[in-house]
C-alpha cells in the first residue's frame, strides 16, 4: 500500500510541475508543444503596445495565412483583397527552454516569438521590435 501511495504521490508531483509553462496557458495538454504549434494558423487579433490594431488589418482587406510542419519547415502567405500578395518560406524551432519559437526565414532574418498561449486551436505571440511590443493571436485553420 505503500508503494502505490508513494508512486501516485511522485506522480502528482510530477504531473503539476510539468503544467503552466505559458502565461495564458493551458495548464495541461498531453500533446508536445512542437505538435500543438504544427499546422496551419490564421491572424485572429493584433495588438501594438496594447492597442487592438486587428480591424485595420481587416479595414484593408489584409488576411494572413501561417503552417508550421513537424518537420521544421515553415511558409507564410499574405491574402489582399483575396489575391496572394506575397509568400515567405523558412525553417521554425522552439527555444529557450520551449518558451520562444524562432522563424528563420530563407532570406537570413530571424525572428523570436515568446509564446504567450499554446493550445490545438490558440497560438498567441509576442514580439519586442524597435520599441514596441506587438501581440498576435492566431487560430487553428
Amino acid at each position: 500500500m505503500k508503494k502505490t501511495s508513494l508512486f501516485f504521490a511522485a506522480f502528482a508531483l510530477l504531473f503539476l510541475a510539468s503544467c503552466g509553462k505559458y502565461e495564458d496557458g493551458p495548464d495541461f495538454t498531453l500533446r508536445s508543444k512542437k505538435a500543438r504549434i504544427a499546422g496551419s494558423w490564421t491572424l485572429e487579433k493584433y495588438t501594438v503596445d496594447g492597442v487592438d490594431l486587428t480591424s485595420q488589418v481587416s479595414a484593408a482587406d489584409l488576411s494572413l495565412s501561417f503552417k508550421y510542419e513537424k518537420d521544421g519547415s515553415y511558409s507564410e502567405v499574405t491574402f489582399l483583397s483575396g489575391q496572394v500578395a506575397s509568400t515567405k518560406s523558412g525553417t521554425w524551432k522552439l527555444s529557450l527552454n520551449k518558451e520562444n519559437l524562432v522563424v528563420i526565414y530563407t532570406s537570413g532574418t530571424v525572428v523570436a516569438y515568446k509564446i504567450l498561449r499554446l493550445t490545438n486551436s490558440e497560438l498567441w505571440l509576442q514580439e519586442t521590435y524597435g520599441g514596441d511590443i506587438t501581440e498576435t493571436h492566431f487560430k487553428a485553420e
